[in-house]
């Protein structure tokens, strides 16, 4: 019996079916549904296989237009190089927090260091970009193999990042990252995550929607915003003045007092909606953690969720879901983003051209 995985199965059969002009340059191959239906296996299988022609150069996949055969312009790389280092890596982990949604990212990377033939440093920057620098000006000086990095999405270290660059050591960003360096990154497609989640509650037949956002200053949340815009926009639905709700607070100050003044908004928002009898019937929040608040500040107004207004998060936290929380989101896969991120910096070790945008697919979760 064979023991190949069986995304590596899928890919030397797709392989077979380009090398031989079955699937013919130029043309559409399978989506990640299509591989799912005719192979029966996880859409985490699908993309890992289709991942794997494109890095060989057999496919190339455009955002939001789906994959195209490109063979025989780009020579493929050989079908033994799966995932593996063939030399040992020497890898630093720059992270903003010691606790975050981003160390799910990083622990397929920590699990994995054998397979991968990679040894890891790990670095916390404490969301300072004072602790960010000094921690990437030690990274001049020890010169890893390569870094994977969650930056923080400012230009105060830009020309650190350049310097670390011009060194020659390669850099991968993480879930948040730097539009200005022309440097590969790894991250949802937050866009079409909330784009999606916006469109499934329009189908639902929900007219009233609002949506409560942060300042659009983290790349991620950006695209989020746009996502739900473009949705509302698409379908035509009208956005009233009390539903885009902004809940800007400054940032000074630990988690507790920035989510105090974040109620305090909110409770101000929903106090004046109930008051005008103006209460949307869902409200859209940017993460979990503003759902959650967003629903406590529901309650204490004597308000049930869902019954009385539907409640949706981003990010599928897993901390949540451990409190009871119940509400429609958008998990982020984390597995594979981490996965990628890896094999990325491998490839640019390897001499193998990288994209600088990767977008990994979200998926609804439905509660």
């Amino acid at each position: 019996m064979s023991t190949k995985p069986m995304f590596e199965k899928i890919y030397i059969d797709l392989e077979n079916l380009i090398i031989s002009g079955n699937i013919k340059k130029g043309s559409k191959i399978y989506t990640e549904a299509e591989v799912v239906e005719k192979y029966n296996v996880s859409r985490i299988t699908a993309r890992r296989a289709l991942t794997e022609l494109t890095k060989s150069g057999y496919i190339e996949r455009k955002k939001r237009t789906g994959s195209f055969v490109i063979y025989p312009e780009i020579k493929p790389t050989p079908k033994s190089s799966f995932g593996q280092a063939a030399n040992h890596m020497n890898i630093a982990l720059v992270v903003p927090f010691s606790k975050s949604i981003v160390n799910h990212i990083f622990e397929p990377i920590l699990k994995n260091t054998e397979k991968y033939n990679i040894s890891t440093s790990f670095h916390i920057t404490n969301d300072s970009v004072e602790t960010e620098r000094s921690v990437l000006k030690s990274l001049l000086s020890t010169k890893p193999d390569g870094i994977l990095v969650t930056a923080i999405e400012q230009t105060d270290n830009l020309n650190t990042y350049l310097q670390l660059h011009q060194k020659g050591i390669p850099i991968v960003f993480v879930d948040q990252y730097l539009p200005w360096l022309n440097m590969p990154y790894i991250a949802s497609d937050n866009y079409k995550g909330m784009y999606d989640l916006t469109e499934w509650i329009i189908k639902k037949d929900y007219k009233k929607i609002a949506f409560l956002f942060t300042s659009a200053f983290k790349i991620s949340e950006n695209e989020r915003l746009k996502g739900f815009m473009h949705a509302m926009q698409f379908s035509k639905l009208p956005l009233h003045d009390w539903f885009l709700i902004n809940l800007d607070v400054p940032v000074s100050g630990d988690d507790m007092h920035i989510n105090r003044l974040k109620e305090n908004l909110i409770t101000e928002h929903f106090s004046f909606m109930q008051r005008t009898n103006q209460l949307p019937e869902v409200v859209m929040c940017i993460n979990d953690m503003t759902a959650v608040i967003t629903i406590k500040v529901l309650n204490q107004l004597g308000l049930c969720v869902p019954e009385d207004i539907t409640v949706t998060g981003f990010d599928n936290d897993a901390f949540y879901n451990f409190l009871n929380y119940s509400f429609t989101t958008v998990a982020q896969d984390f597995e594979t983003i981490g996965v990628k991120a890896i094999e990325t910096l491998i490839d640019i070790k390897e001499g193998r051209q990288v994209p600088v945008e990767n977008l990994i697919e979200t998926s609804l979760v439905i509660r």
